[in-house]
């Protein structure tokens, strides 16, 4: 079935097909549990005594007072484990989704763009889905801006959008930074969903409340710094550099956290000329790291890596899984360990339960971004079950697992920037994440 076609079939039959959903018990049980009734400011219990007989000092046919309701006080609530104590908040929710869809694509870029969005507002709908059964009450609103800054300007004045609890999108950073602005004045959290933010947040610095799913070059280089400093300490690190637009942006960041963790490190330019025996140590493991996307310069790479026949630990970028041409020998002799921001591990009962209501409710097998399309709205939709308009106060600083995806949140340059990376370490013909 061609693109264009799904897609219509899909929003013309949407609820038609929800009523085919098959719920997966793993992936949508509750994150949180209610600990306790709040109970009044006045009383240590949240019950009272009502009578219909008159009290001996009132008349007969007197009106007995009403007796006034007590002021609700805080509750508990256990979420992924922790207890915590929430103050009163509100249990009906309004989200704002705001993308580009291209249903008018033209261009294979737009086409790439109209599927990867397809199929992230599927996995989305499918984590709503989840939790409503789970007791929420959500409305989604959903708009295209078309990729458009005035179209999207002209969303935002839509009376409706200041009432949003939650805004998701739109993709690109420049028009994440006008709804950035839009958010601050309303005081309603933003969430940039795919988009990592890499430029600092200048103005509006008294709004707290906005989060970059997608870690951005800086969390990257500390996630790294950070594994190699507490699993490799004493390690020197060889740096295979390809002039490439993302090495070249990349690896200053990262040789700035090296020379603050005092890490030793070397570069060499790749090059079929280059001897790297002269960069690899002869008594100890070096620590190569080969930030490129290109499978040539990773292969001619590695080759040369293991000719040396030193004793090495090569990191890499997640898209080298990916190649066709991989000689998965060498990864296994120079113990590869990729660099993820999503992990997806088709074992689980809880993936393959996802894949296979996904199949059934819309004919086709999810793609990456329907997995981070349901990990985001499930996470945004437990967090606002638990802890209502409160839940920017519980989100940094703590660690949260979905299917795809984890999220820990540190306020860096005005972004609360979900910081967490994954580790993945090819072993026995697999990637397997180093906890």
């Amino acid at each position: 079935m061609g693109m264009s076609k799904f897609r219509n079939n899909f929003f013309t039959n949407e609820l038609t097909i929800w009523l085919m959903l098959v719920l997966f018990t793993a992936s949508s049980c509750k994150a949180y549990t209610k600990i306790s009734k709040p109970v009044s400011d006045n009383s240590d219990s949240d019950t009272s005594i009502v009578t219909d007989q008159p009290s001996q000092n009132e008349k007969p046919d007197s009106k007995p007072a009403e007796k006034p309701k007590p002021a609700p006080k805080s509750e508990y609530v256990e979420f992924f484990g922790q207890l915590y104590q929430v103050a009163p908040h509100k249990e009906e929710f309004t989200v704002v989704l705001i993308m580009p869809f291209y249903f008018d694509a033209e261009t294979d870029l737009e086409k790439r763009t109209a599927g990867i969005l397809l199929d992230y507002y599927m996995g989305l709908k499918l984590a709503l889905k989840h939790l409503e059964e789970n007791g929420i009450k959500l409305k989604l609103q959903v708009y295209d801006n078309r990729n458009d800054t005035t179209e999207l300007k002209h969303i935002l004045w839509k009376k409706e959008i200041s009432k949003a609890d939650v805004i998701i999108g739109p993709l690109m950073e420049e028009q994440m930074e006008i709804v950035r602005q839009y958010g601050a004045r309303q005081n309603i959290p933003v969430f940039s969903p795919l988009s990592a933010i890499n430029q600092p947040v200048n103005g509006y610095q008294g709004f707290q409340f906005y989060y970059a799913s997608s870690p951005n070059l800086e969390s990257r280089a500390k996630s790294l710094v950070q594994f190699w400093a507490t699993r490799h300490a004493g390690k020197k690190v060889l740096i295979i550099r390809d002039d490439q637009p993302f090495e070249k942006q990349f690896v200053p960041i990262l040789i700035n956290e090296l020379k603050k963790a005092g890490i030793k490190y070397t570069e060499e330019k790749h090059s079929n000329k280059s001897n790297l025996s002269v960069s690899l140590s002869a008594t100890d493991t070096t620590l190569v790291y080969i930030p490129t996307f290109q499978s040539g310069v990773v292969n001619t790479a590695l080759g040369k890596i293991y000719s040396t026949k030193r004793n090495v630990i090569v990191f890499g970028e997640n898209n080298w899984k990916d190649f066709e041409d991989n000689d998965y020998n060498f990864w296994e002799k120079l113990r590869v360990h990729l660099i993820a921001t999503d992990y997806i591990d088709y074992s689980s009962p809880e993936v393959s339960g996802f894949r296979r209501e996904f199949r059934d409710s819309f004919v086709n097998d999810p793609g990456l971004y329907a997995f981070l399309g349901y990990d985001q709205m499930r996470f945004i939709g437990d967090f606002l079950m638990a802890f209502g308009e409160h839940f920017p106060m519980f989100i940094n600083g703590r660690d949260f697992r979905y299917l795809c995806s984890s999220y820990k949140f540190e306020n860096r340059a005005g972004v609360n920037q979900n910081t967490h990376m994954f580790i993945l370490k090819f072993a026995d013909l697999q990637l397997h994440v180093v906890e």
